[in-house]
């Protein structure tokens, strides 16, 4: 999969997409740390990666819509997470949304025990065994 990290995500978590295969480049890579939300949303949408976050304001529908967007996940790693939680937390996730197209039009809030995926026609909850 392709993801753009915005400068929230820890590097750790870049380099541990990368050894899996995964195609990933930051905002820091491309100098936009100090860019707003909506540059990083349009950023990932013009180069068709999905927005890679710890950022809580892109669950916002309205400021944030779905239509033709390669797909937002949002982390929420807990008070005490940190870089190997937040692998942990995209582990699980690829388990069950595999593919790129999993993501199309979905904004996904990921935690260690869980996941929700809202897209424009439904709601998904699925909770860790």
């Amino acid at each position: 999969m392709r993801f753009y990290a915005d400068a929230d995500v820890p590097a750790q978590v870049v380099a541990y997409l990368r050894q899996r295969g995964h195609k990933c480049i930051t905002a820091a890579e491309m100098g936009f740390e100090r860019r707003d939300d909506a540059f990083h949303y349009a950023y990932a949408k013009r180069q068709r990666r999905i927005l890679l976050t710890l950022d809580k304001d892109f669950l916002n529908l309205r400021k944030y819509p779905l239509q033709r967007h390669p797909g937002i996940i949002v982390v929420e790693p807990g008070v005490l997470g940190g870089p190997k939680a937040i692998q942990e937390i995209l582990r699980r996730l690829f388990q069950h949304l595999r593919y790129a197209r999993d993501f199309r039009e979905s904004r996904v809030l990921a935690s260690l025990e869980g996941f929700t995926r809202v897209t424009p026609t439904f709601r998904q909850r699925v909770e860790y065994r």
